[in-house]
């Protein structure tokens, strides 16, 4: 028998060329382990990158049907056919108003009638497997009507019903669960709406990794099947099929985005949703469209997340042989760019400076050249076709930096004087610099600290330390960029609450970032602080294990306690603490691997925690017959984020017209909307700790109040 080997020579362990290797003979990702008790029985494993694990989740293993296995041993799936209830002939949007109380029935937590074909909006999440009745269960908290699947905000059981402004960016799905045993196969779609875009996506699932500790929750649980990445079905670059048809087997429920941007002078409209089961029209929907002759602006809200460089490379396979001025990296780095500029967020490749030299008297000569080609026209205006620029960009100032000096933060000693003068003297030529070259960002980063408190071990003056950079950055136009989780546990170690240190030298522009715990209506008017990712119940998750709503929470926790900016730590961390990533390692894929170097809070080892788009170079391993795609695949988490940011901005304009925001879908009465208002210390007692947020999870109840706000503008 003949071994395959990697380019080291060595027996290939994983996946290799679509198949799969264990010591170089290619086999399955999974084992079966014989156990002797009273009886004897066998349980599956599978190889979780970290060794064989008993396996939780759905899998053909061994040539076996599809079946669902906990813990290793299978669970028995009854295919039965139920009968599909009949909504009531309610218009879309119902005759009850959203988040109010209704005669209708409520279902219980989880899965919900099986009409086969459905339709819903942007804000809910639907597991890939149905339940033993082959009803969907749907990622919701708190349980919604009974016949949801039949009658929600936008879709009647017959009719879709679209309402927004122009240049706005809707978004719907259409859910797919066939009623025949045999499934459905070959499955396309049509979709017209006149005065405007209409892009289609394929929701890809992944399963969930175990939870670390907290609140399982009692319906999405590790193994399941969670729907995240959006695969186009044509490729926007060389618009070009990437899926042509697709399959959906009995028992699953496949869900279909699409994105559909209002253009600038539509008016409103009627249009068709066909869908054919090979090659036969099983349905056709009529779409109505209520448009809004008042144009959507970008909010003032300011939102950004980093791409790690060395993933980011890896994954999409770049090669680099001019470095940064190879075209290949240029090209894949602004498709990122305007990806994410599309969804509301700024973003840039970190770790990629450019050359730096210094003279005797510490001044810099900088190469940029390189670093303009690619992220200059991102900050100029000439990349994106609004005309606008990137807001927020990290300097070219790199984490932890000492600029050549040898001198580290765990000497526990103060930065070198030497150090300090480099470091203001760089700030100026970076901001001299964007002013040369007319970029537009009014924030510049200098992202040097990732929340300090972390190395107080190791550096007992690391306060001292941060205040001084941020002292030698006073009067450059460079912003210091402190990220900051909770207060410290340790009394005895330095504050690590910005309100703290920052009164120390208050002229000191220090740009914080605190975790959504704080307080920032106390925070000093020195300090701009933004919050980042933590958790429930102070913003929405970030994780896989996120519902439909979670992130779209940010933009009205962000209005609401009047934060001027929000922060992700990274989109693209692929692979594990241990792995990179490749488009040929499809057990590194974060399409199929969840588990990554962040620790995901309550929610396990990583669950996409920092994975918010995903390589289109590694579609091939999804499946041989889709083509890779240079560019960005985009993921529901990130679509959230975009509604929430949209959201904020119908705040920003009602605001500026002189009109009251609508009152907040808070769900207790008695407990904050979310962060920590009452500044509960320490924060995990707060009253609704480890538990859901103080908002509704009806993605209804949050449709009504976009469309209250949109109907109060002009």
């Amino acid at each position: 028998m003949s071994l395959v080997l990697n380019a080291q020579g060595q027996p290939v362990n994983g996946w290799w060329g679509g198949k799969y290797y264990i010591s170089g003979v290619q086999s399955s990702p999974f084992k079966l382990v014989t156990t002797e008790t009273i009886i004897t029985s066998e349980i599956v494993e599978y190889d979780s990158g970290d060794g064989f694990k008993p396996f939780t989740g759905w899998a053909s293993v061994f040539g076996k049907p599809d079946m669902q296995y906990v813990n290793g041993i299978p669970v028995t799936k009854t295919a039965t056919s139920p009968t599909p209830s009949t909504p009531a002939p309610v218009p879309a949007g119902g005759t009850t108003p959203a988040g109010t109380a209704s005669s209708t029935p409520v279902s219980s937590l989880g899965s919900y009638p099986n009409p086969h074909l459905w339709l819903a909006d942007d804000s809910l999440k639907v597991l890939l497997k149905n339940d033993a009745n082959n009803d969907p269960v749907l990622m919701v908290p708190y349980p919604l009507a009974s016949d949801f699947c039949g009658n929600n905000n936008v879709w009647d059981g017959s009719r879709l019903a679209l309402k927004g402004l122009r240049n706005e960016m809707l978004a719907f799905q259409l859910f797919l669960s066939p009623d025949a045993t045999s499934g459905w196969n070959n499955i396309t779609f049509a979709c017209s709406i006149p005065g405007c875009t209409v892009t289609p996506k394929f929701e890809w699932y992944t399963a969930l990794p175990p939870l670390s500790g907290g609140d399982a929750n009692p319906i999405w649980k590790p193994g399941d099947m969670i729907p995240d990445a959006l695969i186009p079905f044509v490729d926007p670059y060389k618009n070009t099929p990437i899926i042509t048809s697709f399959d959906v087997p009995y028992g699953e429920t496949q869900g279909i985005w699409f994105d559909v941007k209002i253009g600038p002078s539509a008016i409103s409209s009627t249009g068709t949703l066909d869908v054919f089961v090979n090659g036969t029209l099983y349905k056709s929907i009529p779409i109505t469209l209520t448009v809004k002759s008042v144009s959507i602006q970008r909010p003032k809200l300011k939102a950004a997340v980093p791409l790690y460089s060395n993933r980011f490379i890896r994954g999409e396979g770049i090669a680099m042989p001019d470095g940064q001025a190879s075209p290949a990296f240029g090209t894949m780095a602004q498709r990122y760019q305007v990806a994410f500029h599309e969804h509301g967020l700024d973003t840039w490749i970190d770790q990629i400076p450019p050359s730096i030299t210094w003279d005797a008297n510490d001044m810099p000569t900088v190469d940029w050249a390189p670093w303009d080609a690619w992220i200059g026209p991102s900050l100029d205006g000439s990349l994106f076709g609004d005309g606008t620029s990137l807001t927020v960009v990290n300097s070219i100032l790199q984490e932890e930096t000492n600029l050549g000096i040898p001198w580290s933060y765990t000497s526990n000693t103060l930065p070198p004087a030497q150090l300090l003068t480099r470091l203001t003297n760089l700030a100026r030529e970076i901001a001299s610099h964007f002013a040369a070259k007319g970029y537009k960002a009014t924030d510049i980063l200098a992202y040097i600290w990732d929340e300090p408190g972390g190395k107080v071990g190791t550096a007992s003056d690391i306060w001292q330390v941060v205040l001084a950079y941020a002292k030698a950055l006073e009067g450059t136009g460079i912003k210091m960029f402190v990220t900051c989780p909770p207060y410290d546990m340790n009394p005895n170690d330095a504050p690590e609450n910005l309100a703290d240190y920052a009164n120390l030298v208050p002229v000191v522009p220090i740009f914080g970032m605190t975790a959504p715990t704080y307080v920032p209506s106390k925070q000093p008017a020195a300090v701009e602080s933004w919050f980042y990712q933590y958790g429930e119940p102070f913003c929405g998750k970030h994780t896989l294990y996120a519902d439909g709503v979670a992130l779209r929470s940010w933009g009205w926790l962000a209005e609401y306690y009047n934060v001027p900016g929000v922060f992700l730590w990274c989109a693209n961390f692929w692979g594990d603490g241990n792995h990179t990533p490749s488009p040929t390692d499809k057990t590194q894929s974060p399409y199929f691997y969840a588990i990554t170097d962040g620790d995901g809070g309550d929610d396990g080892p990583g669950a996409g925690d920092g994975v918010l788009c995903y390589p289109g170079s590694q579609l091939p391993l999804l499946n041989p017959a889709w083509p890779a795609m240079e560019g960005p695949v985009m993921s529901m988490r990130i679509a959230s984020i975009r509604r929430g940011m949209q959201d904020a901005a119908i705040m920003e304009m009602l605001k500026a017209e002189g009109k009251t925001v609508p009152a907040l879908p808070i769900v207790d009465a008695n407990l904050p909307f979310g962060l920590n208002p009452n500044d509960v210390h320490p924060y995990w007692n707060v009253e609704n700790w480890m538990k859901p947020g103080n908002w509704s999870h009806d993605p209804q109840v949050w449709d009504a109040l976009r469309l209250q706000m949109e109907k109060a503008l002009g």
